[in-house]
């Protein structure tokens, strides 16, 4: 049963993401998630530092699609191997992949998510 909620808080992210859905995507965080987006970043803790984070990142895009491809589940965590693609708010389009790491919590709440990509490839591609 445990499994599923991981499965599901991961598939929750993911889906929220791509809707770009600010409440969606907070709501799959606990009380004080924490993101490391890219991974090297300094956190992101608690609903209002996470609310930054999304909006900044959603703003640079008119539209977006990032879809787990691959999904290992240990426990409490997962790997989740993933696929994005979009188009920035000034016309051109994207392409990026990473890895996820997610810690959840008993309820399937992200207690901890790490992002590994590469941002600078991806912010090259919305300039270029």
């Amino acid at each position: 049963m445990y499994k599923q909620k991981v499965e599901q808080g991961v598939a929750a992210y993911f889906a929220a993401l791509s809707a770009m859905d600010e409440a969606g995507w907070l709501a799959v965080f606990a009380r004080n998630g924490a993101l490391h987006d890219p991974a090297d970043a300094p956190p992101c803790i608690g609903e209002e530092a996470l609310r930054g984070f999304f909006r900044a990142a959603s703003g640079a895009f008119a539209s977006l699609s990032i879809r787990p491809e691959n999904l290992f589940v240990c426990g409490s965590q997962a790997a989740v191997k993933f696929h994005g693609e979009g188009v920035g708010k000034n016309g051109r389009a994207v392409s990026f992949d990473g890895i996820d790491l997610f810690d959840m919590n008993v309820e399937g709440r992200i207690q901890r998510v790490r992002g590994y990509w590469d941002a600078a490839a991806l912010f090259a591609q919305l300039q270029a």
